[in-house]
């Protein structure tokens, strides 16, 4: 939940002058780095940090509901297997893999069972299956590895 003007106040009211610094950049520091996602992405999901399927050097950290874009910093990009953000070369994508051809549909991430590639008109789309299911091309679905 987010403090509004009078308990950001109070708070730098209360506090020595070293502290008062803190907390100024405390919150200057959230304020740049995280962004609200607003549309309910977080709505019924556990808290945790989720795939940015729009831009691979972001995040989005659910809390209580809400969700928030996280940056990476820059050169690298969020490892979903790692919870963090790495380099690009360890987190694994569909690099091999082309749609090219192929019929829109859903297809077996050669790189991470963890994911599936989602063809739409010749285009690949990384779609990760939530944490811990991977993907089973003759269900088409994400699912549990011992089903």
């Amino acid at each position: 939940q987010a403090l509004n003007r009078c308990e950001v106040c109070c708070l730098l009211s209360a506090a020595s002058t070293g502290r008062k610094m803190k907390i100024i950049l405390l919150l200057l520091g959230i304020v740049l780095v995280a962004h609200y996602v607003d549309g309910g992405f977080c709505t019924k999901k556990k808290d945790g940090n989720y795939v940015n399927s729009k831009d691979c050097t972001t995040y989005i950290a659910c809390v209580a509901g809400r969700g928030y874009i996280m940056k990476c910093p820059s050169g690298l990009v969020y490892n979903r297997r790692k919870d963090q953000c790495d380099y690009k070369k360890n987190k694994r994508s569909a690099a091999d893999f082309t749609c090219k051809g192929k019929k829109n549909g859903n297809y077996r991430n050669p790189k991470d069972n963890g994911s599936y590639i989602a063809c739409s008109n010749g285009t690949e789309n990384v779609m990760p299956c939530p944490a811990g299911l991977h993907y089973w091309p003759k269900k088409d679905r994400c699912d549990y590895p011992k089903n």
